[in-house]
């Protein structure tokens, strides 16, 4: 079992952290404020907290950096998340970084030019979910296989939309 950490406790956070959890993660919390609900709910399922300011080196060594697999930095702020991944890279890097970035143009600068492994734009990661729901449709999983994007729905929607009647339940679409 690998330790992540995961720096922020907000709304997306939180998600992750929980969704870490209930994999079997071991996962360490680094954030400088939360809901107290979520850090007892977080804490009630095994994960470490931290209350500190995840940029800072020393904390996050403190928190388990060096045995861990990866770091996911999702604060609310793109530029915080980007520092926070550019200090694991320095002390470590080939740790795996993941950063939570609003801006698409950001998240693909993180990746190409600063090394993040992984940047995730919240408007890209939404898109697929919106668009399913206005044929009712729901995104069960995200996967990406070789750089391409492979979506698998529920499809409820319209009945032109479905495929064979065996398949309606979960059918998987090329997303370029």
């Amino acid at each position: 079992m690998s330790r992540v950490i995961v720096c922020g406790l907000g709304e997306v956070g939180y998600r992750i952290a929980t969704l870490l959890l209930e994999l079997g993660e071991t996962v360490t919390i680094v954030t400088m404020d939360s809901r107290s609900g979520w850090i007892a709910s977080v804490k009630k399922r095994g994960a470490e907290v931290v209350i500190g300011d995840a940029r800072d080196e020393e904390l996050l060594e403190q928190s388990g950096l060096e045995d861990a697999s990866a770091v996911i930095a999702c604060t609310h702020r793109d530029g915080t998340n980007v520092e926070i991944s550019l200090d694991v890279r320095k002390l470590y890097p080939k740790k795996r970084t993941i950063a939570r970035i609003v801006d698409p143009s950001c998240a693909r600068h993180a990746e190409k030019h600063l090394g993040v492994h992984r940047a995730i734009a919240m408007t890209a990661a939404a898109a697929p979910a919106l668009a399913a729901a206005t044929f009712g449709d729901s995104v069960l999983a995200e996967v990406e296989v070789s750089g391409e994007r492979f979506l698998a729905l529920r499809v409820e929607g319209p009945e032109h939309l479905q495929r064979d009647p065996p398949c309606r339940d979960f059918v998987s679409r090329r997303v370029r």
